[in-house]
């Protein structure tokens, strides 16, 4: 395990765009993976925001994630007049990359090694928000002091929990449960994407965190809540959750990114 403390972090980008969102971002290897295989993509002024999360123990991971968010960069501003049909060619995007993804799986390495990545996408648009994913990257929603988390895991411990199958210390110690590192769902694992969206309403003052499981595996919601409510600013939230994720020796790599309509 190498010591790799905030000062040795680039520091995070924060921009300021036209829009009305503002955001920081940071993707760090971790103190104990030698190599990064998450992705950020982050663009205030076209109001989107991803983490892709390459399927840890999977060759060429970090491929999946890089190519997530590469696909991202095709979407443009003047497209966001209609939400609707933004939406329907940001899904056509992702099911395209997916199809790219899978089919390098099968010609370069014949299926015996999947490529594969997991992802969470944030688009917000006035008063409307859509969030998409496949697998377990999380979006969080703080509202005055509530903080909730937006997503549900696709886990095959969700899979188990809906169906009732989980007894109370299963329900309580969820993240030592084998079946919560089982994804049901990511992107480049099958022929055709699955994934979830959902339509959330938005308010002024709402903040976003969207994050990979290196962040939450080794901080509680409750703990990740107060960190955005108590600092003086998005960036020093940010340098608190990736500074907490390092100091509790996150096995995996660790990525967040904090989305605000002003700055707190």
């Amino acid at each position: 395990m190498h010591d790799e403390t905030l000062d040795s972090i680039t520091q995070p980008e924060e921009r300021k765009a036209g829009g009305c969102w503002i955001s920081v971002g940071e993707s760090i290897t971790g103190p104990v993976r030698k190599n990064n295989e998450d992705r950020i993509y982050t663009d205030d002024l076209l109001g989107l925001w991803c983490v892709a999360d390459g399927m840890g123990g999977h060759l060429e991971g970090g491929v999946a994630s890089s190519l997530i968010t590469q696909s991202l960069e095709d979407l443009q501003a003047e497209e966001i007049g209609s939400i609707d049909v933004f939406i329907n060619k940001l899904i056509d995007l992702l099911k395209n990359t997916n199809q790219i993804i899978y089919s390098i799986s099968n010609e370069m390495f014949e299926s015996k090694q999947i490529i594969g990545s997991t992802f969470v996408i944030l688009v917000l648009y006035r008063d409307r928000g859509y969030v998409l994913w496949a697998g377990d990257s999380r979006l969080y929603r703080m509202r005055d002091v509530y903080f909730e988390q937006v997503t549900v895991d696709h886990t095959q411990y969700e899979v188990l929990k809906s169906q009732h199958l989980l007894d109370e210390q299963a329900t309580e110690n969820a993240q030592s449960h084998p079946a919560n590192h089982i994804l049901t769902r990511a992107m480049g694992v099958r022929e055709e994407l699955e994934f979830e969206m959902l339509e959330i309403d938005v308010q002024d003052k709402d903040v976003f965190l969207l994050c990979s499981d290196g962040l939450y595996n080794v901080m509680d919601q409750i703990e990740l809540g107060k960190s955005l409510y108590y600092a003086d600013d998005y960036t020093s939230a940010l340098k608190a959750l990736i500074n907490a994720a390092v100091l509790r020796g996150s096995t995996d790599n660790v990525s967040a990114v904090i989305v605000g309509n002003t700055d707190v």
